[in-house]
């Protein structure tokens, strides 16, 4: 009847029970391991030889149905197959399949501040020792996700499908695939674009060598007689914006009609301002 919960992330896992046996050469058997992650579970078996040279490590995680994740911003309910073998002063190799049956994610209207993290150094005290060699954590997850991917707030409330595979370490994380939209309208301001096509795609190492996604969206929608045409494209951590319409009109012009649904011409000052 254990239970872990870590609101910040959003986690929460309840009525853990197990059965662990250690034996004369220092290994820890997890004979069984489970948990709620309403609605469904989470199970661990395998073996750590805590006692043993190097540690090593045979674990297999399973997930069905599992929601591990819930919170305002990102909820996800999943199945999932994962091995984690090798070593844990050396070497650990996390190989298997995630299935994502739904996930939720919402668009807060603003993010919280960052907390600084302070580095405190304290007279006379030894700085800690570097480890000789850091573990490595190599990475061999497939993440299928076909639909059911829902996105929505700030305006926009959208559903897509797709497929990942991650690869490299969890240092170096290498992303490739993606999401294609499966239907999605954005609401601004007086009018509602409807997207004719999206995809979010994944190649590997992004700006300043974080994972950054590459956008490629088309919405449109008929304002004050012109039909207008947005297109985002671009790395997510710089998006190009582009506004073009039928028939053809300056941007500004376009941004007028979206907005206020007029031309330019007819805005008062403070629309103007806006």
């Amino acid at each position: 009847d254990g239970s872990v919960r870590d609101y910040a992330q959003g986690v929460s896992l309840t009525d853990i029970t197990g059965k662990l046996s250690g034996d004369q050469g220092g290994v820890l058997r997890i004979e069984q391991l489970t948990a709620k992650a309403a609605p469904g579970n989470l199970s661990i078996r395998g073996a750590v030889g805590v006692l043993q040279p190097k540690i090593p490590v045979d674990i297999t995680v399973t997930a069905k149905n599992a929601q591990p994740v819930a919170s305002n911003i990102v909820t996800a309910n999943l199945d999932a197959d994962i091995k984690v073998t090798g070593t844990a002063r050396e070497q650990m190799d996390v190989n298997g399949k995630v299935h994502l049956n739904r996930a939720n994610i919402n668009i807060p209207g603003g993010m919280p501040p960052e907390v600084a993290v302070l580095d405190v150094e304290r007279d006379g005290a030894k700085p800690p020792e570097a480890p000789e060699k850091p573990l490595v954590i190599n990475l061999n997850l497939d993440i299928d996700a076909p639909n059911r991917i829902l996105i929505g707030g700030r305006g926009l409330d959208a559903e897509m499908g797709g497929n990942l595979k991650v690869r490299g370490t969890t240092a170096t994380p290498v992303v490739s695939g993606g999401f294609e939209l499966q239907r999605g309208f954005f609401t601004l301001a007086n009018s509602k674009l409807t997207f004719t096509n999206g995809s979010v795609t994944f190649s590997g190492m992004g700006l300043q060598k974080k994972l950054d996604p590459s956008l490629d969206f088309t919405a449109q929608t008929k304002a004050a007689e012109v039909t207008a045409v947005v297109h985002i494209t671009g790395l997510a951590d710089a998006p190009q914006i582009e506004l073009t319409s039928t028939p053809e009109l300056p941007q500004d012009e376009i941004l007028a009609r979206l907005l206020f649904g007029q031309p330019a011409a007819q805005l008062t000052a403070l629309q103007l301002v806006q």
